[in-house]
């Protein structure tokens, strides 16, 4: 990717402005020597006057041409993968060093397993807490706080999102990097070792924003390191990491639970946090501040750092921590429940509201450029993206639910039953991902990927409410097969529709937006589908002698439906199956919303 200038940390400090000389003349024979063999049509119009006006100024050494243009060329042999092509002789003392195991792309691949690795632990982190919240919470005797296991790692993870990229933008993404490997393993310690459940929940936060980082940053450095046909390959692979996370998080959580308790499923995660810190700090280059080396008057640098805009951050994290207030309590059955919807949805509008005149008039240094999601469609694409993750796991985080009430299976069982999405989802990707790095198309793959998506959601909506069969399971793979290719195709799209040293802010809304559709999908999929569940109970039970009471415990426990005489059972489980069709149906729009925004959005090269 294209940066702004600053002399690169392999140079010694007495190099020379003839040194600079020796390099500018190297670089433009290297350009030339590729425009020659490959002949003016190879190159695009503009090619053709910038080697002509490199030749008449390649004598002319002054600081400013050397510094400014110098550079620029250099970004730009780079874009055009023609400084790559032509290699220095072995002996010459300014050939840039490579280091060993990088590819020509110039990521670590060692690195990149442990980046890997590391998203993994992250995803994997969450959604083990998916499956385990209800037994950990229950140790403490306060059952109704298990949502705060999930929501408090999953508000760390949102508010510190869009802080990633803008600190990545000040000090580099190695550091950061670091400090986010760091966090994370604080944070699995204090919930492992937490004496009280206010402990354990605070653990999650500090979790969640080691997490983001570790998701977030990865993202960015493959964008920033990688072409973009290489781009979707290693997206893939990062998105292999997660559905792996998504799918062994939850089942290796319960398993872990119960051999060896849940305090040490956090503990164990702590060398592994350790090890991805140490090999990152071994194996990851150290990387410039990016995107605010600007050039004054006269050829100087300027050198100075923007604010980290605070108050957009506080803003941002009060938006977002009532958002998630809201879907906590429309799941809830709270005493003052109104007064508190009214305060959170009051404070999701003031906020946001607040939020926007900061980003658009009070601060240079916004987290969410309002500019850059009006460039390219960029903002569309994340619309795409909040909607898909709606549709997700809004469906996914209650497909395990759907086995345990209706044919009361085990926790581990109902765990695994979205194995076959997530491992289609899986190939998917790396199958889609191959075919962009081949063809260099993406735009059809998408649209392809969204209507296969739309098609397993309807089959699941149709034929799910008419019984339990196992081999249904058959039918997410259709999803999966849709949702791993779209992730990896519109990865690519976003990453050559950033402009110029916006990547990681564009990286971390792109991760924010995600972020804020699995919160929406699994709270509105839930509330919706309990609510209906709870209609469709009132209707049928309304006959029974303490039904009221029934209605509760069977709201409150998966499996009390199933303590009940045989004509309660088969009228719960019948309930059930016609509430549950709301999730689908749901989805099924949510992802249907997605088609015209593929449609709309341009593709962009590759090249």
């Amino acid at each position: 990717m294209r940066s702004t200038y600053e002399a690169p940390n392999y140079r010694p400090m007495n190099y020379t402005l003839q040194s600079y000389a020796n390099e500018w003349n190297y670089k433009t024979a290297a350009i030339k020597t590729a425009y020659e063999k490959s002949g003016p049509g190879a190159f695009p119009g503009f090619m053709s006057p910038i080697v002509a006006i490199l030749d008449r100024l390649k004598n002319n050494y002054t600081a400013e041409v050397l510094f400014q243009l110098g550079f620029e060329l250099k970004n730009l042999a780079e874009d055009l993968s023609f400084y790559n092509s032509v290699d220095r002789p072995v002996d010459d003392p300014e050939r840039l060093p490579q280091a060993k195991g990088e590819t020509r792309s110039g990521v670590d691949m060692v690195f990149f397993a442990i980046a890997v690795l590391g998203i993994f632990l992250a995803i994997g982190d969450e959604y083990f807490v998916f499956t385990t919240s209800g037994h950990i919470a229950s140790d403490f005797h306060r059952l109704s706080l298990a949502p705060w296991l999930i929501t408090a790692y999953n508000l760390g993870y949102s508010v510190t999102l869009p802080m990633y990229g803008r600190v990545c933008e000040i000090y580099g993404y190695k550091i950061i990097l670091l400090v986010a490997y760091l966090v994370f393993t604080v944070g699995c310690i204090i919930s492992g070792s937490a004496p009280h459940l206010g402990l354990v929940i605070a653990g999650r936060f500090v979790a969640g924003v080691g997490g983001a980082g570790m998701t977030d940053l990865i993202s960015v450095i493959i964008t920033e390191m990688a072409p973009l046909r290489e781009v979707a390959v290693l997206r893939s692979y990062l998105q292999m990491s997660s559905t792996l996370g998504v799918t062994i998080g939850s089942s290796i959580g319960g398993l872990l639970t119960d051999l060896l308790g849940w305090r040490w499923s956090f503990l164990i995660k702590v060398p592994l946090g350790i090890f991805c810190f140490a090999m990152a700090a071994w194996r990851l280059p150290s990387a410039s501040k990016r995107g605010y080396s600007n050039t004054k008057e006269g050829g100087k640098l300027d050198e100075s750092k923007p604010d980290l805009n605070l108050p957009g951050i506080c803003l941002l994290g009060m938006v977002i921590a009532a958002i998630m207030g809201v879907c906590q309590l429309a799941s809830e059955e709270l005493p003052q429940k109104n007064i508190l919807m009214t305060i959170s949805v009051g404070t999701v509008v003031v906020g946001g509201v607040l939020f926007c005149l900061n980003e658009r008039y009070w601060t240079k240094t916004a987290l969410i450029p309002l500019s850059l999601l009006k460039t390219n469609g960029i903002g569309l694409a994340y619309i795409a993206q909040l909607l898909t993750m709606f549709t997700f796991c809004g469906f996914s985080s209650n497909f395990s639910d759907f086995w345990v009430r209706t044919k009361n299976t085990s926790a581990s069982l109902a765990a695994l039953s979205i194995f076959p999405l997530a491992t289609a989802g899986t190939l998917s990707g790396l199958i889609v991902g191959s075919i962009v790095r081949r063809t260099g198309k993406y735009k059809s793959l998408s649209i392809k990927c969204c209507l296969a998506m739309i098609l397993g959601n309807i089959l699941l909506a149709v034929r799910l409410p008419q019984g339990p069969y196992y081999w249904e399971v058959l039918f997410t793979v259709i999803v999966g097969i849709g949702m791993g290719g779209f992730f990896a195709v519109t990865f690519v799209g976003l990453s050559a529709s950033i402009p110029d040293k916006r990547s990681a802010t564009a990286m971390t809304v792109y991760y924010l937006a995600q972020q804020l559709g699995m919160m929406m999908g699994i709270s509105a999929a839930s509330v919706t589908c309990r609510m209906v569940f709870r209609a469709y109970l009132e209707r049928k039970l309304a006959d029974f002698v303490d039904s009221a009471q029934i209605i509760h415990h069977v709201l409150s426990d998966s499996r009390f439906g199933f303590s009940l005489p045989e004509p309660l059972q088969t009228m719960v489980k019948d309930c059930f199956f016609q509430a549950f069709r709301v999730v689908p149906v749901m989805t099924s729009i949510s992802i249907t919303l997605v088609l015209p925004i593929l449609c709309y959005l341009p593709e962009r090269s590759l090249d």
